[in-house]
């Protein structure tokens, strides 16, 4: 009675009260046949609630005391997409949470290769990684523009090195190109337009 009543709240959106109930059940009901479930939807209500941080800790709860559950794979799909959440939007502010989300859902990736949520999945993966890209080439930019083409090509390197799939991996190539002939180096500037033109 306790679940069909949380769930109903869930399934309504009302997720304050949802989440009042699923921790009633997985906090007092140990042992039970439901609380892997009740533990799932405490997870996708603090998500849906748009908290973040406790979703990712519910589910992975759910991963650790529950690996055999129906609903572990999505379980721990949403632990990454969680943790995916809670990092800043904005690619100029601290990118430290999103480090984590990333290397979840490559491991997501890695473990469930046939997963319904694969798709997603990625698309979550190339979202985190053309916002690290980025940060590392605006900061090659700010170089750029008081003339440091030495320092910006180390950034501007690392997109190429480290985003290639990324839509600012081309941005960088052209960046080196044009630093090496702002710098009157043009056999090398030649050279790497050359070779973006043939990839680009």
């Amino acid at each position: 009675d306790l679940y069909t009543l949380a769930k109903d709240k869930y399934d309504h959106k009302k997720y304050y009260r949802a989440i009042e109930l699923f921790q009633n059940l997985v906090y007092s009901h140990a042992g039970d046949a439901i609380v892997d479930t009740a533990q799932y939807y405490l997870g996708m209500s603090y998500f849906g609630n748009d908290e973040y941080q406790l979703a990712a800790t519910e589910f992975n709860r759910l991963l650790i005391n529950y690996p055999a559950s129906a609903f572990a794979e999505h379980a721990q799909f949403m632990r990454a997409a969680s943790t995916f959440e809670s990092a800043p939007k904005h690619f100029g502010l601290d990118q430290s949470e999103l480090k984590p989300s990333l290397e979840q859902l490559q491991e997501f990736v890695s473990d469930h290769p046939e997963s319904p949520y694969l798709a997603d999945a990625q698309a979550l993966l190339l979202k985190g990684r053309t916002r690290l890209a980025r940060k590392t080439y605006e900061s090659g930019v700010v170089y750029a523009r008081v003339e440091s083409y030495d320092a910006a090509k180390l950034y501007f390197q690392k997109v190429v090195d480290d985003y290639l799939d990324t839509e600012f991996a081309p941005r960088a190539l052209f960046m080196i190109a044009d630093g090496e002939f702002r710098l009157k180096h043009f056999d090398t500037a030649r050279v790497k337009f050359e070779g973006f033109v043939k990839v680009f």
